[in-house]
């Protein structure tokens, strides 16, 4: 049989297994993977490179979920030590910064990610709840400006049509 429609493996990036990675995804706009690991680590990985970009102890329980935003090199981390993280990642620079950090008491989130226009939202999870956290993300975070209150546009508009 012929290799017509396979996949072809590239090439295999060494991740040292000290610690179980729990899920990976690409980072936005640049050549990085970013895993979650049962350490509670966040570690990202340079593919162009081939080797470790950063390290980060990330949370002090396993990484539960991960999420890569869409439109720009940003994650969402949640952990089972109850808290929701939002990094970005900055390639040029060689670093990631916490943008947002929020620990839900008594809460394990379980999943994570970015949802609506831009990624401004967060839609979280968590076990033995039933119903789906939303967080609206400040401009500062979300890479976008805020959205003007519907009758400051509609104000604007009306001034602009005299």
């Amino acid at each position: 049989q012929g290799s017509a429609g396979r996949c072809k493996r590239d090439y295999v990036l060494q991740v040292p297994m000290s610690s179980i990675p729990i899920s990976l995804v690409p980072v936005a706009q640049t050549n990085l993977l970013a895993a979650g690991y049962s350490c509670g680590h966040i570690r990202v990985y340079s593919t162009e490179r081939r080797e470790l970009f950063a390290d980060i102890a990330a949370h002090a329980r396993p990484v539960s979920s991960l999420c890569a935003s869409t439109v720009r090199p940003q994650i969402v981390s949640a952990g089972e030590d109850s808290v929701l993280s939002v990094w970005t990642i900055k390639e040029e620079e060689e670093g990631i910064k916490l943008d947002f950090s929020e620990p839900l008491d008594n809460t394990m989130v379980v999943g994570a990610c970015y949802m609506g226009p831009g990624d401004q939202t967060l839609a979280v999870t968590a076990f033995d709840y039933d119903g789906v956290f939303v967080w609206h993300l400040p401009s500062s975070v979300a890479g976008a400006p805020e959205p003007k209150p519907a009758a400051a546009a509609a104000g604007t508009e009306a001034k602009e049509k005299s």
